[in-house]
């Protein structure tokens, strides 16, 4: 009885016409490729700020020219050699027409894979591509760096692997040293170099030719001439 039972369903597999699934063929992958290559992006941030004015970052990341033959999954964790390290791999949804990443890390490589959606090519991997968002530095809107902007450590894009204990001993240490190059400006005030006192005698004494000498060379011209037309009108007499 079973015999007849597998021959009877054998028969009516062979009888049913079976849907025949086209392959992908590599024309039509190079097709996808050249699209999926075309992928551009860029990316925003938002920070906020603690009570001490410590800083925290997340980038949003918008991927264009993604079209409908293809989906683009976000892959979290991977080693140096592209190896993913888990298959936590997280397909990515389209926010007001553009394919988006949210709220993800600072400086890193964010790793994108790029797949066939809706034809032949169906789950083939067409592409990968990676995007790198700046490393930031949370310590550059602190009260510290608004005495120190020029320091490194105030870069707000800046690379630290710091503790805010060395932080905070690094900038003060740095604010007090520059508070002490200020003190030298305020002696030589008070004692000008030899440079200073010639060219200060130099103001002066031009003062004084002007507003001294010269008002009685004048004078005593005047009165020469005055002298010698009375000498002339007397010889007269």
């Amino acid at each position: 009885m079973k015999k007849y039972l597998y021959l009877l369903i054998l028969t009516i597999f062979l009888i049913i016409p079976q849907k025949a699934y086209a392959s992908c063929t590599s024309s039509e992958k190079t097709r996808l490729q050249t699209f999926a290559s075309n992928i551009t992006y860029k990316y925003d941030y938002k920070e906020s700020f603690d009570k001490n004015s410590y800083g925290s970052i997340s980038f949003n990341i918008y991927l264009y020219n993604v079209t409908d033959e293809m989906i683009v999954k976000y892959v979290p964790n991977y080693t140096s050699t592209g190896e993913v390290v888990t298959k936590g791999k997280i397909d990515l949804n389209k926010i007001n027409g553009v394919t988006t990443l949210q709220n993800v890390a600072a400086g890193k490589s964010h790793r994108f894979e790029v797949y066939a959606s809706g034809s032949t090519c169906t789950n083939e991997r067409l592409y990968t591509f990676y995007v790198s968002t700046p490393s930031y530095n949370k310590y550059y809107s602190s009260e510290l760096c608004k005495k120190a902007l020029d320091h490194s450590y105030c870069n707000r894009w800046a690379n630290l692997s710091i503790t805010e204990e060395q932080f905070t001993k690094e900038l003060t240490n740095y604010i007090n040293n520059e508070d002490k190059k200020e003190e030298p400006k305020e002696e030589e005030k008070k004692n000008p170099s030899f440079k200073d006192k010639v060219i200060e005698y130099l103001i002066i004494a031009n003062d004084y030719v002007y507003y001294v000498t010269i008002p009685v060379i004048v004078i005593s011209l005047l009165l020469i001439i005055i002298l010698n037309k009375r000498k002339k009108e007397k010889m007269k007499f």
